[in-house]
């Protein structure tokens, strides 16, 4: 398709949209708890809002980005990675009004980043069977992670501003965070766990998502080009 299509239109505005407000998402952060500020929390918002630009690259601007990629491979990986980040963000949400104890919530999330890394692992297969291209199955499954991740990210921040205070809320960041904050030394519980939701939003999209992805990505890429190759005469 012509890269002026309605669909590219409106999945780059989307992309667009979705990087300005994770930004902002983390930006508001420091706003609402400046004492983060006095305990590193500057290194670790400037971290991931560089993590969130780095997506942003990768998704706008890049080699295989929306406007470099033929369609049928960025929309492949967009629509099962908004469907992965939705799935991620359910489970994320649920802790603040569901209550789970840490031997549940183990558990169960086992099954959510398994059926996460599954999709992943599905569209790489996909992409390589469609075009007989490693490489090209490799994209599909890091398109998969750029729309998943910056959905989660999303829902990471604005799940814990909006719902923090609930009542099953306060518990669930109480069980996460209160014993890393004790053994951390600080003084003020808001700030550590403002700042550790800055680091969580790094280190996933870096773990979960870029290197997961050459892992994950390569595996379903190989996978789909066995396939594709057994299927030629």
């Amino acid at each position: 398709m012509k890269p002026d299509a309605p669909a590219f239109r409106t999945t780059q505005r989307v992309l667009f949209g979705l990087i300005l407000l994770d930004g902002a998402l983390v930006l508001l952060g420091l706003a609402l708890y400046p004492s983060v500020l006095q305990e590193g929390g500057l290194l670790g918002a400037s971290a991931a809002i560089l993590m969130v630009c780095l997506y942003g690259f990768l998704a706008l601007y890049s080699p295989i980005s929306i406007a470099k990629v033929p369609m049928q491979i960025w929309r492949t990986g967009a629509i099962a990675g908004t469907m992965g980040g939705i799935w991620l963000g359910l489970d994320l949400l649920s802790n603040y009004f569901i209550y789970r104890d840490g031997a549940t919530n183990s558990k169960i999330s086992l099954v959510v980043y398994g059926v996460y890394f599954l999709l992943m692992l599905v569209t790489a297969i996909r992409g390589s069977v469609i075009t007989k291209r490693f490489v090209v199955g490799l994209t599909a499954a890091l398109w998969y992670v750029l729309a998943a991740q910056l959905i989660w990210f999303t829902v990471e921040f604005s799940s814990y501003y909006l719902f923090s205070r609930t009542a099953v809320g306060t518990v669930f960041i109480h069980e996460e965070m209160y014993a890393d904050f004790v053994r951390s030394g600080g003084h003020n519980f808001q700030t550590f766990v403002i700042g550790d939701f800055f680091g969580a939003g790094f280190f996933h999209l870096l773990l979960i998502g870029l290197l997961a992805v050459l892992l994950v990505g390569s595996i379903g890429a190989g996978i789909g080009k066995l396939i594709s190759s057994r299927r030629q005469p």
